[in-house]
């Protein structure tokens, strides 16, 4: 319900409500705590409250055992710090969990390491291995991976807005945001911008976005 009501306007008051009913409960099942705890660091990060996002994100992953919907969530916080390094340390740690991968990949090509061509391609073999099983569907990982490694805005935002129809966490919209203005191409992050009016959804992320697809669309 705190996850739900934080998308339709009401993010600080659901922050409040479930922080404190955590506070009150006690103990409880690890996985359950993790589950608050990315709660909370999802809203916080929306808030652009990244200290606030560190802290839940930190317990989380003390909560329980390390799964990859908690490695992801951290190494995309870790990302948008430019906290690279850490980004690179948590995938020697986890390298079992194959979605790391897009994470390192991104962080190698921010700091030049000589290991960025290598881990790109490996992302390129990846996702062909993927196509010739034919169990491939565009994705925000792959809309990023054509956006941020191939550097192909145009394919990056058709990926984007096929994974749109299905998806729609505030992280699907903003790598359709990030590719229609890459690509010059703002009037076709409509479709979002009418969701986040629609539902009232607060994502500081989002709103800079936004603001630079409105001007770019009036210029």
């Amino acid at each position: 319900m705190s996850r739900v009501s934080s998308h339709r306007g009401e993010a600080r008051s659901a922050y409040r409500k479930l922080q404190a009913l955590r506070d009150r409960a006690g103990e409880m099942e690890p996985r359950q705590r993790r589950e608050i705890e990315l709660t909370l660091a999802d809203i916080s990060t929306r808030l652009g409250d990244a200290k606030s996002a560190r802290q839940h994100l930190e317990r989380a992953l003390a909560a329980a055992d390390a799964d990859a919907y908690t490695l992801l969530t951290y190494a995309d916080f870790l990302l948008d710090q430019r906290e690279y390094g850490q980004v690179a340390v948590l995938f020697d740690r986890y390298s079992e969990y194959a979605d790391l991968l897009l994470r390192t990949a991104l962080a190698a090509k921010a700091t030049n390491s000589a290991h960025a061509g290598q881990l790109a391609q490996r992302l390129r073999d990846q996702y062909a291995a993927h196509q010739r099983r034919g169990d491939f569907a565009p994705s925000r990982d792959y809309a990023r991976f054509l956006l941020d490694i191939e550097g192909k805005a145009s394919a990056a935002l058709d990926a984007a807005l096929f994974n749109w129809q299905t998806q729609r966490e505030p992280a699907d919209a903003l790598i359709v945001l990030r590719a229609a203005i890459a690509a010059g191409r703002p009037a076709a992050a409509e479709p979002v911008a009418a969701f986040i009016r629609q539902h009232g959804l607060e994502d500081v992320r989002l709103a800079r976005l936004l603001t630079r697809i409105a001007q770019e669309r009036r210029s």
